[in-house]
């Protein structure tokens, strides 16, 4: 399973759309402190296979 795929199984639709924009066009340093910490610990889960 993809990160993106992942996303759009695990958080509602449209939260996964905006995190995937984000990271798509690589712009996490321009998120709040928040929302980087809810797209990295998403990554987090999806290395360690918890989904």
């Amino acid at each position: 399973m993809t990160f993106e795929r992942f996303l759009y199984a695990t958080i509602p639709t449209e939260m996964a759309k905006s995190a995937w924009g984000v990271i798509k066009e690589n712009r996490l340093e321009q998120c709040s402190l928040a929302e980087q910490k809810f797209i990295l610990d998403l990554w987090i889960e999806y290395e360690k296979g918890c989904f």
